[in-house]
């Protein structure tokens, strides 16, 4: 279940970088609906210590139970790991060495009792190798290995440890593995165990439909049966499983050259732009001072109002903080703007962080709900109508607002309603939320991301942003206040805007090279 959970993050990870550089020049090959995943693996690489964490992790979850099979021999050979069982009493390496190649699924984690059995039955000084194929086990792995390239591998593996031949035990997947090999170095195989041999059964559609994309059954999910067809789903999503198997990707259908479907559409800088600037105003706008106006706002006047005044003025600001920061390229160098952008993310980032530290921790979203009631709730927003329809006559009686609306409207006409939706209401909201949020730190971390990054593409994701944020505030801002721990949005934020600047410095000092 570890490996399986690891496997799933290290997916999430994948799939991350896989929206980012969906827009690849894919080299023709005899496999092209598989040549962009190659591209993708290798951008992805450079993160390497990622899998220095997964091998560490890996290493320390499967330590106890293959020591208590004494599988205390761990080597790599040409990409693969394997295990070699350590005997009793000296080994005899002139004896025939067991092979067993594991199927699609979780690796040899569901062969533990299986390679238990193997491991009594088997004499104390015979060796047992055990193959781990990563690339088949819900994980990631450096290198696109083929079957061919795993049958290859394998003989080495054999070859270095002085054997010549073997017993291969393989299931499912690695009865293709163990054919391959049979074909390719036939004296490394004296004897072959097939435990459901799929490599002899790939002419009936009933055994194919198990490695094609396939929907489950979620009615049957908890029984047996439900069970297998769900780890067939999840098994053929899986990238690097599905390249194992040569299918074919349905977005290559849809798109030449292996785009994503809607993603081959946009630029990829566009995609890019968008999502950096909605994540950015999405960490730095909750439980600011725009976001309290809203919501104090909307506690005396109509939501709808509020929103579309807040949006507009945040829309405006926006589009002309992106505008500004997309017209910095042309006016100065692109690594100039560059390095100026990432040291406005770097300057916010360790300024979020300075403030973690030196804040008291006692005040934080509730003060500055407070201080905006102080300043707007006060009294000071006008609200639409009269007092007397708002809030009822002066001597307590009740009116019908709804009725005395509605009347209204039928005679007011479209004059009347734009004269009613550019309120003072409407007006005051706009105007205190523009002077508010000029000169804020995510107005001036919109420029710096302009003038990196996409303008269209950060303006339309600010705009998402703002758009989700005040929303929120509109809709619930004050009790999502009571949640909201303004510590845990600082260091967010500082971080996220600390990977801005590691990031736009990386492409600035790349484009000087």
């Amino acid at each position: 279940m570890g490996a399986a959970c690891w496997g799933w993050l290290e997916l999430l990870f994948f799939t991350v970088q896989l929206i980012r550089y969906h827009n690849l020049n894919v080299v023709r090959s005899p496999k092209p609906d598989l040549a962009h995943i190659e591209e993708i693996k290798r951008r992805f690489m450079t993160l390497r210590d990622i899998f220095s964490i997964r091998d560490f992790v890996s290493g320390w979850f499967f330590r106890k139970p293959w020591n208590e099979l004494r599988l205390t021999n761990f080597y790599k050979h040409e990409g693969l790991s394997y295990w070699i069982r350590s005997p009793t009493t000296q080994p005899d390496m002139s004896s025939m060495p067991v092979v067993f190649l594991h199927g699609v699924g979780f690796g040899m984690v569901p062969y533990w009792g299986f390679i238990s059995k193997l491991m009594r039955q088997q004499n104390s000084s015979s060796p047992v190798v055990l193959l781990d194929m990563p690339h088949v086990a819900m994980r990631l792995h450096p290198r696109s290995m083929d079957m061919d390239d795993v049958a290859h591998a394998l003989a080495g593996i054999l070859t270095r440890h002085g054997w010549p031949s073997s017993c291969v035990v393989a299931h499912s997947f690695g009865t293709f593995i163990a054919s391959r090999l049979c074909q390719l170095h036939p004296s490394k195989v004296s004897a072959l165990v097939l435990i459901d041999p799929v490599c002899l059964m790939t002419c009936y559609p009933d055994l194919l439909q198990n490695f094609i994309y396939c929907q489950p059954n979620w009615s049957r999910l908890f029984t047996h049966v439900g069970f297998m067809d769900a780890l067939r789903f999840v098994c053929s999503r899986d990238l690097l499983i599905a390249e194992a198997f040569c299918r074919r990707f349905s977005w290559h259908d849809c798109q030449e050259g292996g785009g994503l479907l809607i993603m081959g559409v946009l630029p990829d800088e566009l995609v890019e732009g968008f999502l950096s600037s909605w994540g950015m105003i999405l960490v730095s706008e909750i439980g600011d001072k725009t976001f309290f106006i809203a919501a104090v706002m909307a506690m005396k006047n109509p939501r709808l109002l509020v929103f579309s005044g807040a949006m507009l003025a945040l829309a405006a600001m926006t589009v002309l903080s992106a505008a500004i920061g997309g017209a910095a390229p042309n006016l100065i160098s692109k690594q100039y703007t560059d390095y100026a952008a990432a040291a406005l993310f770097f300057f916010f980032g360790f300024r979020s962080l300075y403030d973690v530290f030196t804040s008291s921790g006692e005040g934080g979203s509730k003060a500055e709900l407070e201080e905006v009631e102080r300043e707007y709730g006060q009294g000071k927003v006008p609200v639409q109508g009269s007092a007397s329809t708002a809030h009822g006559h002066a001597n307590g009686s009740a009116v019908d607002v709804k009725g005395v609306q509605k009347a209204s409207q039928q005679k007011e006409g479209p004059a009347g309603a734009l004269r009613r939706i550019l309120s003072p209401v409407f007006m005051e909201v706009c105007a205190v939320t523009f002077l508010a949020e000029w000169g804020d730190r995510s107005q001036i971390a919109t420029i710096g991301l302009a003038a990196s990054s996409n303008a269209a593409g950060v303006a339309l994701g600010g705009i998402a942003g703002h758009a989700i944020c005040t929303a929120a505030a509109v809709i619930g801002g004050r009790q999502l206040a009571r949640y909201i721990n303004e510590r845990t949005v600082l260091v967010v934020g500082g971080l996220l805007f600390l990977a801005f600047g590691a990031h736009t410095l990386h492409e600035a000092w790349h484009a000087g090279q």
